[in-house]
Parts: structure tokens; C-alpha cells; sequence
């Protein structure tokens, strides 16, 4: 499976999922992306034009409105998904726009950002760098990039526990979750295996963002990234 189709698989599966995805995401994730979230919204303040970058059907979005008064945009790839989340969010109408765009191609001006957040998403593009790059073109000067996700530990031992243990919970929350018998979320699996390990992707990180510091929780399984334009 190549990187383009693995992608479009990727985006039809959530689709699929629809409402069902969050409490999906949040019970095999063990409830790691709420907690993580939160964090995440607490670390920058921002008060001018932030961006959610892979909103899906908005659950950090609608974290980020609610702990902040600056005005958000929110992109992904997905229509449908996109529908949710503006369904989801109409106690903040006025405060937040909605695109259709993939990370590699935002359609916004330079230097027009001052955050950026990504929840669990990083790791589903299609090119990493290109996607980075488009960060770095986007935001203002000092201008933060903020990113929670699932990491791939370096040492083989983890990344090894971390797909049994993600086998489990996709098996038995996964089956309960999905209506038709299927399991879309198997392709958390796939992510795994293509996403780059901690130390290779904090070393591109840091080759477009200098100015960037990567916490690693869980023995690796979970990281938070943060970044700021030079």
C-alpha cells in the first residue's frame, strides 16, 4: 500500500465511523486524547488566528474555543467529517471558519497564523516534510506549532508492546464500535508501521523548526511536540 492510498483509506475510515469516532478514538486510546487535549491547549495562549489542522469531526477544536478567545480555522481533507464538526460546534458560531485542504497545501497566506495545533493527525499525512514546510510558511514570526500523537519508540522492545497492546484494544473496542462487523480502526496499524520513529521525526522537526522540543510520555507511545518559527 502506498503512502497516497494508504492515506485515502485512512480518511474513509474515519468517514465511515462517523460519530462513533471519538468515543472509538478516546476507549482505544484510553481516554489518552482527552487527557492530552487539554494539555495541549494549556501550553500557548494564543489571542489572534490559530489553526486545527486535521480537525476531523472537531474535538480539539472545540477544546481549543472553549479555553481560548482567539479565532480558529479549521481544516481537514474530509466534507463529511467536516459537517460533524460544524454540527458539533454551533455554540461558538462567529468564532471559527471551516476549510477544505490537505496539510501539505493550505490554501493561507504567509505569516498569517499564530498557532497551529494537530491532535493525533501528524502521523497520517502523506509527506511530513511538506507538511512542515507549509507550517513554517504559515505562521507568523515566533508563531508556535503544537502537536500531541501517538509516537513509534526507538527501541524495538516498545514499539513491539505497543502494537500488542494496540491490537487488544483495536480488537476488542473496535469490534464493538463498528456496526457492520468491520474494523476500520486496523489501520492504526498501518500508521504504526509507516510513521517514522521518535528520534528520525523530532530530526525533521527540528530541520524546519530549530527552535523545537519533543516529550516523550508512555515509554514513547505518546509525545507532544512543540515548535516555534525562527
Amino acid at each position: 500500500m502506498n503512502k497516497v492510498d494508504g492515506w485515502e483509506k485512512i480518511i474513509k475510515s474515519i468517514e465511515v465511523l462517523e460519530y462513533r469516532y471519538e468515543v472509538g478514538t478516546e476507549l482505544i486510546g484510553a481516554f489518552l486524547p482527552f487527557f492530552t487535549r487539554r494539555l495541549l491547549t494549556c501550553l500557548y495562549e494564543p489571542e489572534k488566528v490559530i489553526l486545527d489542522v486535521g480537525a476531523g469531526t472537531g474535538a480539539l477544536s472545540r477544546t481549543l474555543l472553549s479555553s481560548h478567545r482567539a479565532y480558529l480555522v479549521m481544516v481537514d481533507v474530509s466534507r463529511r467529517l467536516m459537517e460533524i464538526a460544524i454540527e458539533k460546534m454551533n455554540r461558538y458560531d462567529g468564532r471559527f471558519d471551516a476549510i477544505l485542504a490537505s496539510s501539505e497545501m493550505l490554501p493561507i497566506r504567509a505569516g498569517a497564523i499564530e498557532a497551529i495545533y494537530t491532535s493525533f493527525v501528524f502521523r497520517d499525512v502523506i509527506d511530513h516534510k511538506s507538511t512542515l514546510l507549509e507550517f513554517k510558511r504559515v505562521l507568523i514570526e515566533k508563531g508556535k506549532w503544537l502537536s500531541v500523537d501517538m509516537g513509534k519508540p526507538d527501541d524495538r522492545i516498545r514499539r513491539d508492546i505497543l502494537l500488542v497492546l494496540l491490537r487488544l484494544n483495536i480488537m476488542l473496542f473496535g469490534k464493538l464500535l463498528s456496526l457492520d462487523g468491520g474494523n476500520p480502526w486496523k489501520l492504526l496499524i498501518y500508521t504504526l508501521h509507516r510513521v517514522p520513529s521518535n528520534n528520525i521525526l523530532y530530526n525533521l522537526i527540528r530541520e524546519i523548526f530549530p527552535l523545537s522540543k519533543m516529550f516523550s510520555f508512555l515509554g514513547g507511545f505518546v509525545y507532544i511536540n512543540i515548535s516555534a518559527k525562527s
